[in-house]
């Protein structure tokens, strides 16, 4: 087979029009006769509705319809139904939806938002892992134990929504090795937004039946499956097409606001557009969670990692949402990315808190991880400056927070882990220590 090959220039079909802003995302849809849509959100993190009444709301001016927890019956999640479209009772973050109304206008959709009666009880909010994680601390789920199982595999308890753990190899065995370096580190990784410069925006209609619906999003065919679900109708009723997306990065990767414009079409009869404001947009639309991972790596002066042991604790928010997914690929992934992998074990639970529910973050970009960020250390400590170039170390950071491998001789191209390193934060009272077994 021959080496030589001819890289060919591929242009992107939508660049002149992009370019020339000409493109047409969804945000910039209108449909003759369509009704602008607003939703109430929660103002506490933790609270029990005591009363929600939408009489006086329905008789503002331009009010054509509006939707609560009685129009959508059911509940979604990836591995554990556990959210429904509306809070029914409970409050379980600030920001979760109570209700949605379609108008005229956007001005009256949102006066009639601010008329809709609601008493709400203030409850004990769990706000942090320890907290959720703490003895005799309050359910965010009381009722935990009766959802719907979608996918059986991990282990769920209390606030815990599911943990996975995998053990592969003999792990005790190389740590026990008396050539390697023992490295121990604590990690804090905080939220992050994507921040799309197309917010999440939906027009959605219902005709004959069915419904049409529009919407920025990655992922078509969840968002139909995710709507039927939530509004107890079969996925053949839902249709749902994809104008140009302007920017996801795993933001859109789930469903959000198209099941309220949904009800809302049906309810009125008239297209629906809801936009969420930027505001909405950073406070209730799926971060990157956050994460606590403390990793303990045995690591000889070549620098190959022989055997790891982790724990990454993750705050899921309210639900349970992807992390199930999540999880299980962080654990997978410990060992590294090429083989032979090392031996490994791993735990990563995500445990629920009343903060708002997270997803995943897509991006390219090359940084450090944590993991890599410590073994450089360690090893510039160790290395002599004749054999420095053996202790050379590069990572790439995917979608999982601990999915990392030293980079071998064979994959130069990777850049070397070095000053970004600052972006990552060390758990207070921690610090990296480095043990080193000799013969």
């Amino acid at each position: 087979m021959s080496d030589v090959f001819t890289a060919t220039d591929f242009r992107r079909r939508d660049a002149r029009d992009k370019l020339r802003g000409r493109t047409r995302y969804t945000i910039d849809r209108y449909l003759p006769g369509m009704l602008h849509a607003a939703v109430l959100r929660a103002s506490v993190p933790s609270g029990r509705i005591v009363r929600l009444d939408s009489c006086r709301a329905a008789r503002m001016p331009g009010v054509r319809a509006i939707v609560t927890a009685a129009d959508a019956p059911g509940k979604i999640g990836i591995g554990i139904a556990d959210h429904p479209l509306f809070a029914r009772d409970l409050i379980r973050y600030d920001g979760e939806p109570l209700a949605a109304v379609a108008a005229d206008t956007l001005i009256q959709a949102r006066d009639a938002l601010a008329a809709i009666d609601v008493e709400i009880e203030p409850l004990p909010a769990v706000l942090t892992m320890a907290e959720a994680l703490a003895p005799n601390t309050p359910l965010v789920h009381p009722d935990w134990r009766e959802h719907e199982i979608l996918f059986a595999g991990g282990t769920r308890e209390g606030n815990i929504a599911w943990e996975a753990t995998v053990v592969r190899g003999d792990v005790d065995a190389a740590f026990a090795r008396p050539d390697v370096v023992i490295v121990d580190s604590a990690f804090r990784v905080g939220r992050q937004n994507h921040v799309a410069f197309e917010p999440r925006a939906v027009v959605a209609s219902y005709e004959d039946g069915r419904f049409h619906i529009e919407t920025s999003t990655q992922v078509p065919w969840s968002i139909r499956n995710a709507t039927a679900r939530l509004l107890g109708i079969p996925a053949s009723q839902v249709r749902v097409t994809v104008p140009p997306v302007g920017g996801g990065f795993g933001l859109k990767f789930d469903i959000a606001i198209e099941p309220f414009a949904a009800l809302l079409a049906r309810a009125s009869g008239r297209p629906v557009r809801l936009v969420n404001s930027r505001e909405e947009e950073m406070l209730t639309c799926l971060f990157r969670e956050n994460a606590e991972i403390r990793i303990r790596s045995a690591v000889t002066q070549q620098g190959e990692i022989v055997g790891r042991e982790a724990v990454v604790l993750m705050d899921c928010g309210a639900y349970g949402g992807e992390q199930i997914f999540l999880t299980t690929m962080t654990a997978h992934t410990l060992g590294g990315n090429y083989p032979p992998s090392a031996p490994a074990t791993g735990s990563t639970i995500p445990s629920r808190s009343n903060g708002i529910p997270t997803r995943s973050l897509r991006q390219s970009a090359w940084i450090p991880s944590p993991s890599a960020a410590a073994m450089c250390s360690a090893m510039a400590i160790l290395a002599q400056p004749a054999s420095a170039s053996k202790a050379t170390c590069s990572a790439r950071c995917s979608t999982a927070w601990i999915r990392c491998a030293w980079r071998p001789q064979s994959h130069p191209s990777a850049p070397m882990a070095g000053s970004t390193v600052a972006r990552l934060q060390s758990a207070p009272g921690s610090s990296l220590s480095v043990h080193q077994r000799r013969p």
